[in-house]
């Protein structure tokens, strides 16, 4: 019984919380391009070549990298057994999603610059 009670989600609350939580880069990216905030904006208007990759492409597998790493930090997130596993599902997972989401614009802009 006292498996049950120590559990961090007996009820199912919180770890459906803890998996939305865990989507959040996908949430991101789908606000920023729904906004065309900066971060939506990554993809280049004209089409560049990226070391002889559209920059779009780039972007996009950068985005898809983002995504799946969400995804598997939302897997890892909803069959965890204990905290620990997930705030290690968390920040392996769904803090570099979040930081690739973020930075990719800057990366393909960076990128970009230093191939002209």
């Amino acid at each position: 019984m006292k498996d049950v009670e120590d559990h961090w989600a007996v009820d199912g609350r919180n770890r459906i919380l803890a998996v939305l939580v865990g989507l959040s880069p996908i949430w991101v990216a789908i606000f920023a391009f729904l906004t065309r905030t900066p971060i939506g904006g990554g993809f280049p208007t004209p089409p560049t070549e990226l070391r002889g990759l559209d920059a779009r492409l780039a972007s996009f597998v950068i985005f898809a990298l983002a995504a799946v790493l969400s995804s598997a930090g939302a897997a890892a997130i909803w069959r965890a057994r204990s905290r620990r596993i997930v705030i290690g599902a968390f920040l392996l997972l769904t803090l570099p999603a979040l930081i690739l989401v973020i930075l990719a614009p800057a990366f393909v802009l960076i990128l970009t610059n230093l191939d002209t």
